[in-house]
Formats: C-alpha cells, structure tokens, sequence
C-alpha cells in the first residue's frame, strides 16, 4: 500500500494519517502504485495509465489533481534521497527540537484557526498601514469572511491564495509568515528578504492575497464546525482527508473550466472528490472568480500541500506569459519539480489556476509545498510544530519573491 498522500497527486486518501487501503479497481490500482514506489516505470507510461480510464474512482486515486503521477516517478527529490538513506542506515535518526516561532505577530509554530487568522490580519494591518489594507470578497457557505490582504502600493496587481482544500492549514500558515516577513522586509533599511528587494517589489506589486479561502473547511476538520450536509467518506477515510467546503465540494474542481467533462462517479457530497452540483456553484468558488474579473492581474498563485512540485500548463493552455520561465526558475532555485503538462482532465477540470489561465491567458499557478516523504497530521500540530522543516521553509521562501520577480511585466 502507497502510505504516501499528496494533495495533486491522488483524490482518493492515501495518507500517512489514516493508513488507507483504497478497495476499488484493485488490480489496475495495485498496479499503478507499485509502479510508483518501483520507480521503474516512465512518466509517459504512467500517464497514459491514468488517463486509460474514465471511471474517476480508478483515475482519482493514481492521478494528481492536475495529472502528474510523472511528478513522483521522475524527481528523485533531495529529501526522498535522504530518507532513504536514513531508512538504510543502521544509526538512529535524531529528531529535531521543536521549532521557536520566530515571527511577532503570526502564529506559524501552531495550526491556525479562522479566529486566529483573523486576529492576526487585523494586527498585522495595524502594525504596518503603510503597505497594508483589509477587506472582504465575499462570505463562505457558513457566511464567514473571505478575508483578502492588499499588500503593496504598485500599480501591477497579483494574487494569491492559500487554505483551498480544508485539510490543508499549513498554506495557511506558509501563507501569513510570508506576509508578516514581507512587512518586516519592507520596513527595513536594506528592503530584502531571501535575497530579493521585497520593498522594491511591493512598490511595483500590489499583492491581492486570501489566506484562507476555504474557512468552513479548515473549522470542519478541526472539529470546531460541521459540514451543512452528510458527507460520504470512502475507502477508509477520515476527517482528516477532508477537502471541501461546508457543502462538501472540492473547490478546486468547482470552477468553469472543462467542468462538465470530469468524468466522475462522486455525484453527490464528499470528502475530497465532488465537484459541485454545477460549475462555479459554490460561494468561495465566485467570490475568487469574482475578485479575478475585476482585477488585472498579471498571475495567480494557489498554494498546497503535497510533492514539493508546480503545475503550470495543461493541454488547453500550454504555456502563457511567463509560466514557464517562472517554473524553470522555481525547479532551480526551490528544487520545485516543473510538472509536465497535465493531460488529463479528470485532473485539471474545473482548477482555479487552470481556469485562470484559460480566462486571462495569463500565468496560473499551483505550488506544491511539502515533500512526499513528509506525513501530512491535520489533526494534530506534528506539523507546525516543526514548520521549516515541514514547508522546506529555507528554500520555499524565495517562491513568492521569484514568482514576483520573474512574472513582472513593464
């Protein structure tokens, strides 16, 4: 069994947490993922595999969410490399002390709440008014705030969002440190963070960021809300494989973009695999579109959780703008694998980067922080308890600032 579970690369759990044995379709299943721990098989051939199907309760659990079961036969990452080692190794593995949050204002060394979250955006725009604004997009299904941070005083205009998928609070967090670095950054003598002017940036950008766009869901798996409606669970899952929103919608699978050629057999509430009674049914899922329609941005960034990779090109928009050079860029510098175009539709249907894309034919952009070797625990604060190392924290910085540097256009 494939212990591993990535945000992008299954939507049928197969996490660390719970331990999963996924039931259906287990031969062609078993098969696919002992290609996957082998190592063996090609890129090619495990997409044409996943692809071969149009059951999404075959597809959904080999293929990612944006279609790269490639990502994970074809990166011998540094940090799979080095469990390995320590796997073969007969010297005990030292386990690092807890981490000090280094930070004033954002909590990043504990899983946040929406009420912490709030608490935070509102110190942190009265600690620094000069470069930040609060407002609201909308309202989400249980008519929490969609909170967005202007960050930024110049004219071109970019967004970012973290928190999509309920389980997925460590966005969060990566999210709001990068926000309060950014404001201490620009406060300071020297403007630079990660080796970049982020006070020379943030005078050409004005960032657009929602930190958490899914509230409910991030409440729900912390046990401090309910979905509105019963929720089916599969295979063994459990709350903490739980995606969607408070009516049960994966939100990355609910905006008009080849919606309606998902071929999915989740047809009704769920923990991770349905995509809405329509497309762009859900109030989080407009309230993104909304804020994109009315604003020029020059990219958009989502950030997740799992394989420490970046999908930026489908069949249908293949490369726009500056999307490939930023992931070169980001495979360079971040170690981020550059995914191969996703083809298959099952995966990248109904995607917020990928609708981005298709709309404004302009860079959109999903960024996969935590390594496969990491066990994703929303349950519990393993996690943030050692947020570095969980989020790769001293590479995974300079994104944001790479993004901005390589996606400006004069």
């Amino acid at each position: 069994t494939y212990s591993g579970e990535k945000e992008s690369f299954t939507d049928v759990p197969v996490s660390v947490t719970t331990s999963v044995v996924l039931q259906e379709e287990t031969s062609e299943v078993s098969s696919e993922l002992s290609q996957l721990l082998s190592s063996v098989s090609s890129m090619e051939t495990l997409e044409a595999s996943s692809g071969a199907t149009s059951s999404q309760s075959v597809s959904s659990q080999i293929t990612s969410s944006k279609n790269p079961s490639s990502a994970i036969s074809s990166k011998p990452t540094s940090s799979q490399a080095t469990s390995s080692q320590a796997n073969s190794s007969s010297q005990p593995v030292k386990q690092p002390s807890p981490e000090k949050n280094l930070t004033e204002i954002v909590t990043y060394t504990k899983q946040p709440t929406y009420s912490s979250v709030q608490k935070e955006i509102k110190a942190l725009a009265k600690k620094y008014p000069d470069v930040i604004s609060v407002s609201s997009i909308g309202k989400s299904v249980q008519k929490r705030d969609l909170t967005l941070v202007k960050l930024g005083s110049g004219e071109k205009s970019a967004c970012i969002i973290g928190g999509i998928h309920a389980r997925e609070g460590i966005t969060v967090s990566y999210v709001m440190r990068c926000i309060e670095e950014f404001c201490i950054a620009y406060e300071s003598e020297s403007g630079k963070f990660a080796g970049y002017n982020i006070k020379t940036l943030l005078t050409k950008y004005t960032l657009y960021i929602v930190p958490l766009s899914n509230p409910d869901g991030l409440e729900i798996v912390g046990g401090r809300a309910e979905p509105e409606v019963s929720v089916a669970y599969r295979n063994g899952a459990t709350i903490a494989d739980y995606k969607g929103n408070a009516n049960g919608v994966n939100l990355n699978k609910n905006f008009p973009f080849e919606w309606k050629k998902i071929m999915n057999t989740v047809t009704q509430p769920d923990f991770e695999g349905y995509k809405g009674p329509s497309a762009g049914s859900e109030p989080e899922t407009k309230a993104l579109m909304k804020l994109c329609k009315e604003n020029d941005f020059m990219w958009m960034t989502s950030i997740h959780v799992r394989g420490d990779c970046l999908y930026w090109s489908d069949e249908i928009n293949k490369s726009v703008g500056a999307s490939s050079t930023i992931a070169d860029t980001l495979q360079s510098q971040c170690d981020f694998y550059k995914c191969p175009t996703s083809v298959d539709v099952n995966g990248y249907g109904g995607g917020f980067e990928n609708w981005f894309r298709y709309t404004f034919k302009r860079p959109g952009l999903c960024l996969e922080l935590v390594p496969l070797t990491t066990d994703i625990t929303p349950l519990d604060n393993s996690n943030h308890k050692y947020f570095s190392t969980t989020v790769r924290w001293d590479i995974t910085k300079k994104a944001l600032p790479i993004i901005m540097t390589k996606g400006y256009i004069d």
